[in-house]
Order: C-alpha cells, then structure tokens, then sequence
C-alpha cells in the first residue's frame, strides 16, 4: 500500500513557519504588558461566561506560590509510599494500583472545581472542532478497505515524519520501507496471512484496528505540525518545588504560556493553511492569553499572572542549555539550572561541566541528580575511579557493580575487544543486572555499535 500523505507538499513546507512564529512568543524575554494582559484575562474568562476575577502581577513561579500561600497549605498530599521489592517494583501491586488510582481520582475532581478551569476549558473549547476536522480529514483520505498489513504498514510509515521534524531522516535513496523494518526478506513476520491468522477470532477487526490507525494517525500529524522540541518549563520549575506546591499545582494546574503555544501553533496552523474553522471570538481570547501573560494561577476569584524570565538559554534543539549558568532566571532572583534538559541544583549547574568533581557521585543522595552525574561522566571513567566489585564474567564480558553507589543504574558492563585491547563499558538497570547474559542482551539492544560494539 502506497504511503497515503495527509498534507501536500506546498502545506509541509509551511510548517516551520508557523512553528518559529509561536516560538518566539514563548521565548521571549519582555516585561509583560499588565494593561494588556488583565484584559486578555478578562476577556478570556468573559468569553466563556465566567465573572471576571481579579488579576496580581508577580515576578516567578515562586513568588505566585508565595501569594497563594493559605492555599498551598491546603493542598492534600496523597498517602501512596509502596513497599519496593529488591527489583525495584512493589510487594503488592494491587495494593498501589488502588491508591494511585484514588490519589488520581481525587485529584481530578478537585481540578473541576479549580479556579483556573475556565481558562482550561477555554483551550478545549477551540481545540474541538480543528481536532474533529482533521479526523475526518483522515477518515476520507483512508481506504475503507484496508487490510491487516495496510493498516500495519500504515502505521509504521506516519511516524517518519517525526523523524523529519527532528532531524533525523534518512537520505529519500536510504529511506527504510516498512519491509526493512521488519527484518528482511526471509522475516517470518512478513507472512502477514499468519498474522491476519492471529486476529482472526476478534470481531470487526479490521474496524478496530481502522480506528486505531487513525487515532495513531491524527496523534502524529498533530505533533509534526506544532513540533514537540520544546523546553520543558513546567517540568523545571516543579522540580525545584516542595512536595506541598507540586501537589497544589496538581491540584490547580496553572496556564502555562509554553504548553499552550504548542496547540496555539497547531491551530494556527490548520485555520490559515487547512482551513479548518475555529470559533473565532475564543480563539482570539486564548491568543490574548499566550501573548500577554505568562504563568497564571487562579484560585477564588484570584489571578495570578508571573512575569516572562529575564533569561532563557537553550540550545540549537531548542532544549534548555546553558554551562555553569542558570536556563533560567527571574527578576526577583528565581533561578533555575538544568542538565540534558531536566532540573539539577545550584550547586552543580553553576559550575562548568569541565569542573564537576568524581566524588559528587558518591556525596549526593537524591538519585535523580545523582544518576545525572554519573551519565556525564559516564560508564568507562566512573568504574576506573571508583571502587567495584566483579559479579560476574563471560568471555570478554564483565558484570561490575559500584561499591558504594546506591542506585538503580549502579552496575556496569565491561566489554574487552579480544583482538585490539580495546575496552567499553555501559551502565546497566538493576532490573536487566540480575544475569551477566541479560546485561548483554541489554547492552546490544539499547546502545550504538559505536558506544557497544557486536561481537565479531
């Protein structure tokens, strides 16, 4: 089956535009202009029949949770610490599925009743019918009659554009088919009549398994259209919070200007280019919001609005970047430092990388951090300076585990290439540390050949 293509050419090449366009917005460094950001407030809570709240200006995330202090007192932190087995997993799942499950009920009702959904629903309500559009702009591209392969084939080949979108395409006379990728001519799962086999005792199939190619589909061609590199700033600023402010921000999730700009670029995008009709009047409010405002909070009545950063470093991926500075940084001093795109504290991020120091590896005790360290430093130079104990040994390979590392990715495997001396070494999880043999499997399947070489 012939790859179906759900944008022309002429519309493909359109999508950068939009998506710089939206960038900039949400990239920028400007005082917010706080006349023409209450009435993009107020005007977005009028337009979906909502009483005007009153809106504060602040200069960070931080200083707003500070404003709406009593209120982050109250938030209602979960009682869900299960009992981890030596694997990692817990003794009874059952146990923590039911209390993760409550915690997450709970949550979403109190998120109903949060300050802030009118500004929420104001999103939903213009993204529904673009969204609705492009389904059936996938319903009446797609074959009625698709068979269990096309559907499969299909599937596989609307992914490639994310490949393209980061970068990342083959050369058009290198391009994988979907044959290729399933392992050559001679691969058993290319007798697709076996595989029909194999569905053939579920009723309406090919229904099913239509529906969920489109799903899978419309899931793709929206991500290829607002583009998914983006620095994560809602991620960042709550991995510097308490426990009590994540979960009020759980609670009351506030409108973040980066999260909404991706949609903002979608349905930008499918309104001039496709032209899909939105609901005008909303869609000017939600625009008013992404322009003029940053970060807003609501709770009772109350908005608050946090001023745009004072800095933003990133890098040509558009990943937060910056060597012994903060990625991020307030007028009123909040600061924020990050490494391969996720939070780390002061205290390693304002310091070059050139600088870090081995010992950090064994002094910090929060793992995430902890595990960020020693993936600069990586495998081959932490077993060498640190000390290890052998587990096990097979052939040119070794199980090593750190002595005193007390983490998930605290073992390594060591290769010896037999015939040059050469020596490579990868982190390996608990879960896959158990058997030198699983290690291995791991290593080969996880890391480049240029990382972990094959056997020869």
């Amino acid at each position: 089956m012939t790859q179906i293509q759900f944008l022309t050419p002429e519309q493909t090449a359109l999508i950068p535009e939009y998506q710089e366009k939206w960038r900039r917005v949400y990239l920028s460094t400007q005082p917010i202009e706080q006349v023409r950001a209450v009435a993009a407030i107020k005007g977005a809570y009028s337009v979906m029949k909502q009483p005007e709240p009153e809106v504060v200006f602040c200069s960070s995330p931080q200083a707003a949770l500070t404003i709406l202090e009593a209120h982050v007192a109250k938030a209602d932190l979960p009682n869900v610490d299960p009992d981890l087995g030596p694997d990692g997993f817990p003794r009874d799942f059952s146990k923590t599925f039911l209390q993760t499950a409550l915690s997450i009920i709970t949550i979403k009702k109190k998120q109903q009743l949060a300050g802030i959904k009118p500004l929420h629903d104001l999103l939903q309500a213009v993204l529904r019918r673009p969204q609705k559009q492009i389904a059936k702009h996938i319903n009446r591209r797609l074959p009625k009659d698709v068979s269990v392969k096309d559907i499969f084939e299909q599937g596989f080949s609307s992914t490639r554009p994310l490949s393209d979108t980061q970068n990342h395409a083959e050369d058009e006379g290198n391009a994988q088919s979907f044959d290729d990728f399933l392992g050559g001519e001679n691969s058993p799962e290319q007798d697709w009549e076996r595989i029909d086999a194999q569905f053939s005792w579920f009723p309406g199939k090919n229904f099913f398994l239509r529906l969920w190619l489109k799903g899978w589909i419309q899931g793709t061609l929206m991500m290829q259209i607002y583009g998914f590199s983006h620095p994560p700033f809602k991620n960042l600023v709550c991995s510097a919070l308490s426990a009590q402010e994540n979960m009020f921000l759980q609670e009351n999730p506030p409108i973040v200007t980066s999260e909404l700009v991706t949609m903002c670029t979608f349905i930008d995008f499918v309104k001039s280019v496709l032209k899909f009709p939105v609901p005008e009047q909303k869609w000017a409010a939600l625009q008013g919001l992404v322009k003029y405002c940053g970060w807003i909070l609501a709770v009772d009545g109350l908005c608050v609005v946090c001023d745009c950063p004072t800095h933003i470093r990133t890098n040509e991926k558009h990943e937060f970047y910056a060597d012994g500075e903060p990625v991020l940084q307030y007028s009123d001093g909040f600061s924020l430092y990050a490494h391969d795109n996720a939070f780390i504290p002061e205290k390693y991020g304002s310091v070059p990388v050139s600088e870090w120091q081995i010992q950090w590896v064994l002094e910090e005790k929060n793992a995430a951090w902890q595990n960020a360290l020693m993936q600069e430093f990586g495998a081959a130079r932490l077993y060498q300076a640190l000390a290890t104990t052998e587990i096990e040994t097979s052939g040119r390979y070794t199980l090593l585990s750190f002595d005193d590392v007390n983490t998930r990715n605290a073992y390594v495997l060591r290769q010896v290439d037999n015939e040059t001396g050469e020596i490579y070494a990868v982190f390996s999880p608990q879960y896959v540390a158990r058997s030198i043999q699983t290690a291995i499997q791991h290593a080969h399947h996880t890391y480049d050949e240029s990382v972990f070489p094959q056997p020869k």
